[in-house]
C-alpha cells in the first residue's frame, strides 16, 4: 500500500517526465542551489560582526540581505534568454562563475558604501 503521496508513473496519459539538464545531475544542480542558499545565510549570521566593525545600521544591514532578492527579480528574465539562446548547461556555468567573483570581490570589501 502507498504512503498518503503516491506517486504517478511517468507512462501515464497526462504525465510528463521531469525535463533534465543534460551533463549536470541532479545532484550537482542540487549543491548549487545549497551553495546559494548557504551563502545568503552566511550574511545573515555574521549581521552582529559587520555592525560592530562597519557601525552599520539596521537598514544598511537590510539592504545587503535584500540585494540578493532584488537581483533575481531583476535579472531572471535576460538570464532566462540566455540560457535559451546558449543553452541551459553553459547559462548555469557562467553565472555560478560569475556569483562566485563576484563573492569573492565582495570579501575584499572594507566599507560598506563605495571605496
Amino acid at each position: 500500500m502507498a504512503g498518503p503521496i503516491a506517486t504517478i508513473p511517468a507512462h501515464l496519459p497526462g504525465r510528463t517526465a521531469r525535463p533534465s539538464i543534460p551533463g549536470w545531475s541532479s545532484r550537482s544542480a542540487s549543491g548549487l542551489l545549497i551553495s546559494d542558499y548557504m551563502a545568503r545565510q552566511v550574511l545573515n549570521a555574521v549581521f552582529p560582526l559587520l555592525k560592530a566593525e562597519w557601525g552599520l545600521s539596521d537598514a544598511q544591514l537590510g539592504l545587503l540581505s535584500g540585494v540578493v532578492a532584488v537581483m533575481v527579480g531583476l535579472l531572471t528574465f535576460p538570464l532566462s534568454l540566455a540560457a535559451d539562446r546558449w543553452g541551459r548547461v553553459r547559462s548555469l556555468t557562467l553565472m555560478a562563475i560569475l556569483w562566485s567573483l563576484a563573492t569573492l570581490l565582495c570579501a575584499g570589501a572594507r566599507a560598506f558604501g563605495p571605496c
